[in-house]
């Protein structure tokens, strides 16, 4: 059987072909053609460009990054597992929007029945999937999986080096258009974004991931790692015919190359759209409400209809009736746990503050230009010493506050700052000023911003909801 794994986008599509060989599965082929306009054009391409693989036999397989997937952090209350998949469905329904048409899948991060549980979930547009659909069935071949190419990198990566697999772990990987970032926390994916560009371990993008990621988990990221740059995991995973060209080709796109091998292997996919944990529904209350709707509208025809019925057979329409609205009170009342789960989830949303977007806002805020930019306001800079959060006490409260320790270069600076921070959920406390710092950080001041609400619930864009999921630019820095 082959396998067949490729990453497209407006101009070209990159594939990965896998067999399974005498010692193991083996990336056989690697090939960057034209993606074409439609799913046929790109199925006559692969044709053209893999004439020697038998379709009617072959696996495809869909490498997605991008763009193309959004990821949402879900904070979730304690959860049974066997009722974690209907929990975060409904989540994700209010994180990614109620009339989006896509598919979601996630990956739990931590919790149980007994603890606050988190989830990883990732949602394609099912316009992605549909195209992988027609572009099987114009190569009569079948449509096996939809994965995250991040993630898939990164699986790569821990089957060579096993001991990113334990703890807190960075992995970067080359991929069209950029490279894909992935925080593995005991093996699962717990960050996954793409930048522009290409990605080392001092790149600032990986130096301002390690601090959040971090906050995060709970504990520090141990290992950073990239795939792909030097070759090994290619050399590890290819065929002997497979020629230097192809194998410099393979080497940019490990994701692409690791879904082909984990498919071959028939080893699981972190994230598989085509499969999901839990495809998206509707609302549970909005489904009832439609149930109810049609059960109103069948009652009132009944009447009508009844009016026409010879009186002597009334009493066996209305058992009749008596049945059929057993039957559906039956079926709505088993919505009636999701409504009252939907409504805990809001009740454990309206409490909260995003801590890690919060001190990302700050430090971008702080720092709106990175040190090496010409135009950096050198006399302006502020320098943090401390930061505490604290969320408001008492069982229904809202926001929280950070509490600042600073020096900066001009006494003028704190005045600056305040403006730049107060907002209309963020308020600024002004604390001491004096002259107890170090040259050239001479003027220590220590203000607090007290929160109202969440940004999630502002204006503002939070890194987790926005820019983790699309990608940042490089240049984009942040202390």
């Amino acid at each position: 059987m082959t396998t067949v794994a490729l990453d497209w986008d407006k101009e070209a599509a990159h594939v990965a072909v896998a067999e399974r060989r005498p010692g193991g599965v083996r990336l056989v082929r690697a090939a960057t053609i034209d993606a074409g306009d439609d799913a046929a054009a790109l199925a006559e391409r692969l044709r053209a460009a893999l004439p020697d693989i038998r379709w009617s036999r072959a696996k495809i397989v869909a490498a997605l990054g991008g763009d193309r997937v959004a990821f949402r952090l879900l904070k979730l209350p304690p959860t049974p597992d066997q009722e974690l998949a209907d929990m975060v469905g409904l989540l994700a329904e209010k994180e990614f929007g109620a009339g989006d048409e896509g598919v979601v899948d996630y990956v739990p991060l931590s919790g149980d029945a007994d603890s606050p549980r988190t989830a990883l979930a990732a949602r394609v547009r099912r316009s992605t999937l549909d195209r992988l659909s027609d572009l099987a069935a114009a190569l009569d071949a079948s449509a096996s999986r939809a994965v995250v190419r991040g993630c898939e990198a990164a699986a790569v990566a821990a089957r060579l080096d096993p001991t990113l697999a334990r703890g807190a772990s960075l992995v970067t990987a080359p991929a069209a258009g950029g490279s894909d970032l992935v925080v593995l926390a005991d093996g699962v994916p717990a960050i996954v974004r793409t930048t522009p560009g290409a990605l080392t371990a001092d790149s600032s993008e990986v130096r301002r991931t390690l601090p959040s990621a971090s906050l995060q988990l709970g504990r520090k990221v141990q290992r950073v790692a990239s795939i792909g740059a030097g070759g090994e995991a290619i050399a590890a995973l290819a065929a002997d015919g497979l020629t230097p060209e192809e194998r410099a080709l393979a080497e940019s796109m490990p994701g692409v190359v690791g879904a082909a091998i984990a498919e071959a292997e028939d080893r699981a996919a972190d994230f598989d759209f085509l499969a999901p944990r839990k495809p998206t529904t509707q609302h549970p209350g909005r489904r009832r409400q439609l149930m109810l709707a049609g059960l109103t509208a069948a009652v009132v025809l009944l009447g009508i209809f009844q009016g026409y019925l010879n009186l002597k057979r009334y009493e066996t329409q209305r058992a009749d009736i008596d049945a059929q609205t057993k039957a559906t009170q039956e079926r709505t009342s088993q919505f009636e746990p999701k409504a009252a789960d939907a409504e805990a989830i809001e009740q454990w949303l309206a409490t909260d503050v995003n801590w890690l977007d919060e001190i990302d806002l700050l430090g971008r805020e702080l720092r709106p230009k990175p040190l090496d930019d010409k135009t950096f306001a050198a006399d302006d800079d502020v320098m943090l010493l401390q930061v505490t959060a604290t969320a408001s006490s008492g069982g229904s409260a809202v926001g929280g506050q950070l509490s600042l320790d600073a020096v900066a270069r001009d006494a003028d600076t704190p005045t600056l700052l305040e403006q730049r921070l107060s907002d209309d959920r963020r308020e600024v406390r002004q604390g001491t000023l004096d002259r107890s710092g170090t040259r050239p950080y001479v003027w220590r001041f220590k203000p607090t911003l007290k929160i109202s609400r969440s940004a999630a619930d502002s204006d503002v864009e939070p890194a987790a909801g926005g820019r983790d999921a699309e990608g940042d630019a490089e240049g984009d820095a942040r202390p």
